[in-house]
């Protein structure tokens, strides 16, 4: 602390450094040869022959190896829902990742901690950006508590809507690039993949 006040005294820009970098993933992992199988076995769709063909040539045309997925067989049979056509699912699968993403942030953060090798005493200030389970106590506070931050600690959560808030101070005519038309694939805890079309309307507009 006092070296950033005496940088900050003598007028010196300070810079973010990565000194160390931890990645995690969900404990259920599909090959993508097996997924296909897998994925109309669990929805009882085996019967959609001609949907099933379809799906295999994305799946043969994909780079994708492998998928991790927080979801397990035994999950899904627990929660139906999930695996139904249009059925509501939204509580079950925040209630999924509410539980599940403070989780995998801990063990990424532990990975990196180790990897830069200093006590977690040392640090200052935890950013915790998602765009999945919304809750109260929200993310970066239980992962606060998950690796022993001190209370102290300052944290600074990131929702998807921190991102038309950067545009504007960025001077930026829409949001995110500054570009007008874009795609969102969403990647969900197990099955759900949803593709959306977005259209950024000028800061000064409405739609």
């Amino acid at each position: 602390m006092e070296t950033e006040n005496n940088l900050e005294g003598c007028g010196v820009e300070k810079l973010a450094t990565i000194i160390a970098i931890g990645t995690t993933n969900p404990p259920n992992c599909f090959y993508q040869a097996d997924y296909l199988d897998f994925y109309f076995r669990v929805t009882k769709s085996e019967h959609m022959t001609q949907l099933k063909d379809k799906f295999r040539r994305i799946c043969e045309k994909s780079t994708i190896k492998k998928r991790y997925m927080q979801l397990s067989e035994a999950m899904l049979k627990e929660n139906p829902c999930l695996t139904i056509y249009k059925a509501p699912s939204f509580d079950v699968r925040q209630d999924i990742l509410v539980k599940e993403v403070p989780k995998l942030g801990m063990e990424a953060s532990l990975k990196a901690i180790k990897e830069w090798g200093q006590p977690i005493s040392k640090i200052t200030h935890l950013i915790f950006c998602t765009s999945s389970g919304i809750d109260m106590p929200s993310a970066d506070h239980k992962l606060a508590n998950l690796i022993g931050l001190k209370p102290s600690v300052q944290r600074f959560m990131i929702y998807k809507s921190t991102m038309r808030k950067m545009s504007v101070l960025e001077g930026k005519a829409t949001t995110g690039e500054g570009l007008e038309w874009g795609v969102l694939f969403e990647f969900g805890p197990g099955l759900t993949v949803e593709t959306l079309v977005l259209r950024s309307f000028a800061k000064n507009s409405t739609p």
